[in-house]
């Protein structure tokens, strides 16, 4: 990882830190919203950068270059939405993944298992995470931003991991949302 991508992840963090602090600290004032972000930024730490991060593996594992990439106008919207509406918008950026691999090959199966790797994770996060959720209160803020993580960036809408599985496989796409959706419901 070099300087910018490092810089890029760490903006990303603190936006989704803010984000879900305004959105989780809404109506309780400003000592709530500031006293939520250090334990927004320790949960985002696993969770969006866990899910960044199993994008960059697989895609690394199958050969491809990868590299996170903050978009600062989506990193604005992951702290106003949620000061204004009950929404987050959890995407301040993305994992940019070469079009060919090492082999000078591109498979749409791969590019499957690369975008499937995010939610992936943040179900897996959130399952591991809910025996917990009665017993440690910053358990249940852990499961339910790992779970919204994978169920909005399963949203079938272009550049959302959702839009690049259902295009390759929808049956496996369907699942995996449904999944996160019961998931995100459940909690």
């Amino acid at each position: 990882m070099d300087r910018k991508e490092v810089l890029d992840m760490a903006l990303s963090l603190a936006a989704l830190s803010l984000g879900f602090s305004l959105l989780y600290g809404k109506g309780l004032g400003l000592a709530a919203v500031l006293a939520l972000l250090p334990v927004m930024a320790v949960i985002l730490l696993l969770a969006f950068l866990g899910h960044e991060l199993a994008h960059r593996y697989v895609a690394n594992r199958l050969g491809y270059f990868a590299r996170y990439e903050a978009s600062y106008p989506w990193l604005a919207l992951a702290v106003v939405l949620p000061a204004l509406t009950n929404f987050i918008f959890a995407a301040p950026g993305a994992v940019v993944v070469s079009q060919y691999n090492i082999w000078g090959r591109a498979s749409p199966r791969d590019f499957f298992y690369i975008s499937a790797a995010g939610p992936a994770t943040n179900i897996g996060l959130a399952l591991l995470s809910l025996p917990l959720v009665h017993v440690v209160p910053m358990a249940w803020y852990f499961a339910k931003i790992n779970a919204w993580l994978a169920l909005f960036n399963l949203l079938p809408i272009p550049p959302l991991d959702g839009y690049k599985m259902f295009r390759v496989y929808p049956a496996y796409w369907a699942i995996a949302l449904a999944a996160a959706a019961a998931l995100f419901l459940l909690i």
